[in-house]
């Protein structure tokens, strides 16, 4: 077999372009790394708009790209300060201290029909009591209006806001009352956000916050429409998950958890939630929800929009692919660096195999299983090839395989090593990168797959070999 490998590294700015097997590097965010993104579909086409915010560095020294958020033009590449800055950081200096105050934006609604409508909550900086105010736009963030929704003293963040997908004009906020501390409001507007109406109280919902942590035990607040029937609306509470499904007039608790999110399959109107280690799925809507166990602690969940049974999971280890409705999840791409923590996980319908990953530091194009997770042993350098049975084998859930590559007068060479069942169907790459000759030795983690025989094959540029392991649980 033979693989091409081509390298081509641009930078300028904050742009810097590498490509390898599998995996293309399309930002960096230097010493700022990034502390949230947002992945917002649109109801024209299937593009995803992709917002990624930095997090905070140096910044008692001056302003700079602290907090900042970046919009992917998808069609130029390149990154742009998106609403003529409506959602920057603030900046303030306290006084009479000669010291700068930066606070990003903790939370952003866009509305997928019309994206000149936003409605942000904002925290004012260097204040010396907390306080905070929501600004809503309707051209963009060229001017700007207040919310009815503010607090001094004390923070109160939202719990969530969403744009009506059907309207351009409706929206939903969702606020706790300043002075009934406890009960949270949906509130309504009909106007883009001019005048707002409480259409219902709820006694326990969790904040929105992004990834800054002021708030800590109620993170993970959302409130949102269901696209494909706007009756229906959910807002995640402290220990379960409300519906509605009269547009937010009236709520019931759900059988379910709470969730890290909800995430929606344009293809086949499929529901899915998930928190930690679990995955939730509902075919009505939220009615009802079925779940399996995932051993995966994921941080960002996407689904395909053209093929609904492959879902994308992104946790402290890279990214994670699912062939069959997120039942069962085997590492598809960890070629991340410095860190393979992720963050954000984005796909735009048409696009092929290729998808967008956030992770803390940096945004990558995904395309291929890419996993670089083989350990040189050191020794001698091998003089011919070798795959090693796996040990232990039988083997409960982890198994280890060793390989040798020899000095074939190349310094190094494309090696993979997959895992295939007994019908010969690919079930989880171990190994697929450029290396060096020597000694190393792999993981296989067998996740959630069922018991029995299954076949191992290393591959290279002038070898292969093929190998049985039995799984027992």
């Amino acid at each position: 077999m033979k693989n091409l490998i081509f390298f081509l590294i641009f930078a300028f700015g904050g742009l810097v372009y590498s490509q390898q097997t599998g995996t293309q590097l399309i930002y960096q965010s230097g010493n700022f790394g990034i502390a949230f993104c947002n992945s917002v579909k649109l109801n024209t086409g299937g593009i995803k708009q992709l917002y990624i915010q930095h997090g905070l560095y140096n910044y008692t020294s001056g302003i700079n790209e602290s907090g900042r958020y970046l919009l992917l033009n998808k069609s130029g590449g390149n990154w742009i300060i998106p609403h003529n800055g409506f959602i920057n950081a603030g900046w303030g200096v306290y006084y009479p201290y000669p010291e700068y105050s930066c606070t990003p934006i903790p939370f952003f609604a866009i509305s997928p029909v019309d994206t000149n409508k936003l409605i942000k909550f904002f925290v004012t900086p260097a204040a010396e009591c907390p306080d905070a105010k929501t600004f809503y736009t309707t051209n963009g963030g060229i001017s700007a209006s207040m919310a009815p929704f503010a607090c001094g003293g004390v923070l109160i963040f939202p719990t969530g806001s969403d744009y009506n997908p059907k309207s351009g004009s409706t929206l939903l906020f969702g606020y706790e009352d300043l002075y009934n501390f406890g009960v949270y409001g949906i509130y309504r507007s009909s106007n883009s956000g001019v005048n707002w109406t409480k259409i219902t109280e709820l006694d326990s919902l969790r904040e929105s916050t992004g990834c800054y942590n002021w708030v800590y035990f109620k993170n993970y607040g959302f409130l949102k429409y269901n696209p494909f029937d706007t009756a229906f609306v959910y807002a995640n509470a402290t220990t379960s998950v409300y519906i509605s499904t009269n547009g937010g007039y009236n709520f019931f608790r759900s059988n379910v958890n709470w969730f890290r999110d909800i995430v929606f399959s344009y293809k086949d109107s499929m529901l899915y939630g998930f928190n930690d280690y679990r995955i939730y799925r509902s075919s009505n809507k939220g009615i009802s929800w079925d779940s399996v166990v995932i051993l995966r602690k994921f941080n960002a969940l996407e689904v395909n929009p053209d093929f609904p049974n492959i879902l994308y999971g992104g946790d402290s280890l890279g990214v994670y692919r699912s062939t069959n409705y997120g039942s069962n999840w085997q590492l598809y791409n960890n070629a991340f660096s410095p860190t393979r923590e992720v963050i954000g996980v984005s796909k735009d319908a048409g696009s092929l195999d290729t998808f967008y990953v956030v992770t803390k530091k940096n945004v990558y194009k995904v395309w291929a299983s890419f996993i670089m997770d083989a350990k040189n042993t050191g020794g001698e350098i091998p003089s011919e090839y070798s795959l090693e049975q796996n040990y232990p084998n039988p083997f409960n859930s982890i198994t280890n395989v060793k390989f040798q590559i020899p000095n074939v007068g190349q310094s190094s060479q494309t090696v993979t090593i997959k895992v295939f069942d007994i019908s010969g169907k690919e079930v989880s790459t171990l190994v697929n990168e450029k290396l060096n000759p020597g000694t190393y030795e792999v993981k296989f983690d067998s996740g959630n797959l069922p018991s029995g025989i299954y076949f191992y094959r290393m591959e290279s540029e002038n070898f292969t070999s093929t190998k049985k392991l039995i799984l027992l649980k």
